[in-house]
């Protein structure tokens, strides 16, 4: 979006743009890469060949074949991907040595993963060419941008994109804008240790009854429905799951 702001001299034109925008301009202007770019067909192919290949005992494996199951370890290992110490550093904290179970299935199958991807371009490698640009060459990005523009990051933990913030903080024409509700820090106690139930369904259409009947049984268990949620990929879901409640 582009408006015009006014600083005692005359108007001129801002820019504001996500960070992630921002990453994909200056990689685009700047690339000197050759790999071919990672596509989301291609990474679901790569795990779906390397979940075959886990060693480590835990559900994974029944579930290899399930083809929400690949989707949902796909669109987690990508996410821990975004934080600045890695997905591997993640769910070794997560996995607390363990040599059997959900963590540990996941990080063998991270480190497959990101063998065979080490030939292919992301996001991350994106992000991080552009870091590399702004602090290398700041009248070229000034060149590319224009005089004004306004960085917006939406609050997340430290990343991959975290680099390129600062670097465009730095610059004289630019100001870097962290969108951030709640700045009170949250901290997870030492003596906390993540749990998590592993479910399978046996379709995408059986997905929202099996979440029925495992909240149903939590709340037999004693867990209150207040202290309940529900994080659903898409749109539809919400009216798949009020159907389940209905049945």
């Amino acid at each position: 979006m582009t408006t015009k702001l006014c600083d005692g001299y005359g108007l001129f034109n801002v820019e504001f743009m996500r960070i992630e925008e921002v990453a994909d301009i200056l990689f685009d202007a700047t690339d000197q890469s050759e790999m071919p770019p990672m596509t989301r067909l291609i990474a679901s192919e790569l795990i779906h060949n390397a979940i075959y290949d886990i060693e480590t005992p835990g559900p994974l494996t029944r579930h290899a074949d399930n083809d929400s199951t690949l989707y949902a370890v796909q669109n987690t290992l990508q996410e821990l991907e975004l934080l600045d110490g890695g997905a591997e550093a993640a769910l070794m904290r997560l996995a607390r040595g363990s040599n059997n179970g959900l963590y540990p299935q996941l990080l063998e199958l991270q480190r497959r993963y990101a063998e065979l991807a080490s030939s292919y371009l992301t996001r991350e490698n994106k992000a991080s060419m552009a870091a590399q640009a702004v602090s290398g060459d700041a009248e070229r990005v000034n060149s590319i941008f224009g005089p004004g523009i306004i960085v917006v990051r939406a609050p997340s933990l430290p990343d991959a994109y975290t680099r390129l913030w600062d670097a465009l903080e730095r610059l004289d024409f630019s100001v870097a804008v962290r969108i951030n509700p709640d700045d009170r820090p949250h901290y997870q106690k030492g003596d906390d240790s993540p749990q998590s139930r592993f479910y399978s369904a046996t379709s995408a259409a059986d997905e929202p009854r099996a979440l029925i009947r495992n909240i149903v049984a939590d709340a037999r268990e004693g867990v209150k429905f207040g202290e309940m949620a529900v994080l659903y990929p898409t749109p539809d879901y919400s009216s798949r799951i009020k159907d389940a409640l209905d049945a």
